[in-house]
């Protein structure tokens, strides 16, 4: 379970996503493609800036689209909680050693 290993902090929006990325108080960014208020190809291009692994979680996504380019992976509604806990974990491991690790039903993985 996420809160288990990590201490989670959630956004309702992008521009509170956005703060809580330029605090630099975050190791990855899980995030809906379709968040409140921006979208969310506005919290990867932060995260990447930041150099930080993103997830995108999302339904209903056209997992070929170019904006996605630069996350780790995409993952679909529903997922398993174990799933997305995965997913981040490789997506750390991938950030801290540049060994791509491929993860169940993920798309679009750049």
């Amino acid at each position: 379970m996420l809160r288990d290993y990590w201490d989670v902090v959630t956004a309702y929006s992008v521009p509170q996503a956005l703060e809580i990325i330029a605090r630099g108080h975050v190791e990855a960014v899980l995030t809906d493609w379709n968040m409140p208020l921006g979208g969310g190809e506005r919290v990867l291009e932060a995260a990447l800036l930041a150099e930080l692994p993103v997830v995108i979680y999302s339904g209903g996504l056209a997992f070929q689209d170019p904006a996605m380019a630069g996350a780790f992976c995409c993952l679909t509604k529903p997922s398993s909680t174990a799933e997305v806990d995965g997913a981040l974990w490789r997506a750390l491991s991938n950030s801290r050693s540049e060994v791509n690790i491929p993860v169940t039903k993920e798309v679009g993985h750049g």
